[in-house]
C-alpha cells in the first residue's frame, strides 16, 4: 500500500534488516563498517550510533530514546560504542 510517512518506513525497512542480520550472526548487531552484504545497512547502524551520541550530549538527533529502546531490543542487543543507550 501508500506509505504515508516514508521515513518511518524507512525505518522499518533497516530495522527488519538488522534483525535478518542478527538472526544469521547469533544475535549479533554489531554490523561492521562498509559491510560488502549490505553497505547501506552498514552505514545505517554507523549513523544510529551518531545520532544517539548526539542525544546522549544534549543536542538535536534523528533517534529518540524510543527507537534506542527498539535497537536495544534486537538479538543480543544493540553496541552503541560510548553510548548507554536507554538506560
Amino acid at each position: 500500500g501508500f506509505e504515508w510517512d516514508v521515513r518511518e518506513a524507512a525505518w522499518r525497512r533497516m530495522v527488519e534488516q538488522l534483525k535478518l542480520y542478527a538472526d544469521q550472526h547469533d544475535g549479533c548487531c554489531n554490523v561492521p563498517e562498509g559491510w560488502p552484504e549490505n553497505p547501506q545497512l552498514a552505514k545505517w547502524v554507523s549513523h544510529q550510533r551518531q545520532e544517539a551520541g548526539l542525544l546522549n550530549q544534549g543536542k538535536k538527533a534523528k533517534i529518540d530514546f524510543e527507537r534506542i529502546s527498539e535497537l536495544d531490543d534486537i538479538g543480543n542487543g544493540f553496541k552503541w560504542g560510548g553510548f548507554a543507550g536507554a538506560a
